[in-house]
């Protein structure tokens, strides 16, 4: 689940692109519009989706080189500087 505060003004159209990587292969992209966000606000979100299908040589590897596996998540670069501009405003 994820959790995340609006600040004082509203966020109007906020994305999240998650993207899970393995040994600097894409595993898995996920894309999320939350749109409308209220200002002063907290927030969840909670996505179930399918996991990509691996062989069970790959599982192994995952397994044994845990440390190797990176996610990352990141605000689409526009909603995250409008959103972060709107919010600094004085």
């Amino acid at each position: 689940m994820l959790k995340f505060c609006v600040g004082p003004l509203e966020v109007p159209s906020f994305r999240m692109i998650e993207r899970h990587y393995y040994k600097g292969e894409l595993l898995r992209n996920y894309d999320f519009t939350f749109g409308f966000c209220i200002p002063n606000s907290t927030n969840t979100w909670e996505a179930v989706y399918d996991m990509p299908v691996n062989s069970k040589e790959r599982i192994n590897d995952m397994v044994s080189n845990a440390a190797a596996l990176s996610l990352f998540a990141s605000a689409s670069p526009h909603s995250f500087s409008e959103a972060a501009k709107r919010n600094t405003r004085t």
